[in-house]
């Protein structure tokens, strides 16, 4: 599997197991100028933009590390662009989330963590 394949196959993992958890899918791959949003989910009030990274090990440090400054104010201002052509969200909170993805052999791990 190569370095697309694996993003895509973390993308579709983390999907599924956010629609398991009860948020509802509006978006995935979204993109503008700013930049990509991986999947654009809503629960409760809540719109939550998730940047997901896959690895297979932790050689190149971990998922978590891997969003940069630069990173997250890119995916801000995707965001931003996102709620403006969304009106009628403009009233929900707004979260910015990590799902970092880890295969290891057989085994997946998932953790989500805020983006600050």
């Amino acid at each position: 599997m190569n370095k697309k394949e694996l993003g895509s196959a973390g993308e579709d993992f983390a999907k599924n197991y956010l629609a398991l958890d009860k948020y509802s899918i509006l978006k995935k791959n979204y993109r503008t100028r700013f930049g990509e949003i991986d999947i654009i989910a809503l629960k409760g009030k809540t719109v939550y933009f998730f940047e997901v990274k896959t690895r297979r090990s932790a050689a190149y440090g971990y998922a978590e590390e891997a969003v940069g400054r630069i990173k997250r104010k890119r995916i801000a201002g995707t965001a931003l662009r996102f709620i403006n052509e969304n009106k009628a969200l403009g009233s929900y909170n707004m979260a910015f989330m990590l799902i970092a993805i880890q295969i290891s052999g057989g085994d997946i791990a998932i953790k989500m963590v805020p983006m600050n």
